[in-house]
């Protein structure tokens, strides 16, 4: 899935394909980690601010501050819908809509998979299963 990237500038932390910083157009770094850890671990993004960008002699305390107050402003909407969603696929802001397993928590889920569930002996319909890929569990989404 791709190594994760940092901006030793702004501190910025971006997805494998971000050679250059989205936010003030510095190159960007490779860490240890990859793309997939970092979705499956939220404690990597803190691993990858202490390891690499406190430890950065390029880190611009004021240009971080100015990114994470851009961040701010995007995260409390007042950015468009369709602004917000481009970064959420960027992967430069969190994503919240991302389906988790009930059950472990992991976010290798399957959804819109379907299911034929019996209503009565002789009535049955197409239901939508979402199934963990870490720990097979499936269920029903809500809504």
């Amino acid at each position: 899935m791709g190594i994760m990237r940092y901006c030793p500038k702004c501190g910025d932390i971006t997805i494998p394909s971000s050679t250059k910083c989205t936010f003030c157009g510095h190159d960007t770094l490779e860490t240890k980690y990859t793309f997939k850890e970092c979705l499956e671990d939220t404690s990597i993004r803190k691993k990858i601010k202490e390891e690499y960008i406190d430890n950065s002699p390029e880190f611009d305390e004021e240009l971080a501050k100015k990114r994470e107050e851009e961040n701010d402003k995007v995260i409390h909407g007042s950015m468009t819908k369709e602004e917000k969603t481009v970064l959420q696929d960027m992967g430069a802001i969190p994503n919240n809509n991302i389906p988790k397993c009930p059950k472990c928590g992991s976010t290798a889920v399957s959804t819109g998979a379907r299911g034929f569930s019996i209503v009565t002996g002789f009535i049955g319909s197409w239901q939508t299963v979402n199934r963990c890929g870490n720990c097979g569990h499936k269920w029903r989404p809500k809504g």
